[in-house]
């Protein structure tokens, strides 16, 4: 009788603690290093990226998204539980410093606010696809801004623990082609002036 106790016990604690998976961290885009690099002679400062989107059953915490099912949560975690923003704002600044056109102290600075984060499902329950969506406003010191969003499916999996896996291990990924989707914007230019 004590087994059968001390069992559920540690059935419930799994089932109210959930599990975390740790995304990757970030690694600088080569393409996007060489897109930067055309902007050689501009120095340009980071401002703190922001977040305004609302919580919602994916998006809700700081750090990171849920992923799991209702009996079960899992999270999916930033590498060392920055939150969302901070993360993508490092991600930006290495990619600037490698292109050689960052600068601390610069008045020129870019800044970020992510007024959306979704997930969603296309297709069929057999035939589908799991995407990430963001919407974010670029903006600059200057006075410039332009709006812009990201889209990337990253599983197409029905268990839910693998879906998890795939958004940490996708993360990096889409990070990096939301960077490109900002710096190759016919309006980025206008915020470096």
């Amino acid at each position: 009788m004590k087994f059968v106790t001390v069992f559920s016990l540690i059935i419930i604690v799994f089932l109210f603690t959930g599990c975390t998976t740790k995304m990757k961290n970030y690694n600088v885009s080569t393409e996007n290093i060489i897109k930067l690099k055309e902007f050689e002679g501009v120095n340009v400062g980071v401002d703190d990226f922001t977040s305004s989107a609302p919580n919602n059953m994916f998006y809700m915490r700081k750090n990171g998204f849920y992923c799991g099912s209702l009996m079960i949560p899992h999270y999916v975690v930033t590498p060392h539980n920055e939150n969302i923003e901070e993360f993508i704002q490092r991600a930006f600044e290495n990619e600037l410093k490698i292109a050689g056109i960052y600068d601390k102290y610069s008045k020129s600075r870019i800044g970020v606010q992510i007024e959306s984060i979704n997930q969603g499902i296309k297709g069929t329950l057999f035939d589908h696809s799991i995407f990430l969506q963001m919407t974010l406003k670029v903006f600059s010191t200057n006075g410039h801004f332009f709006k812009t969003y990201i889209t990337k499916d990253y599983s197409s999996s029905t268990y839910f623990g693998s879906v998890c896996d795939d958004l940490a291990s996708s993360f990096t990924p889409f990070v990096q082609e939301m960077i490109n989707e900002i710096i190759t914007n016919p309006q980025f230019p206008n915020l470096l002036k």
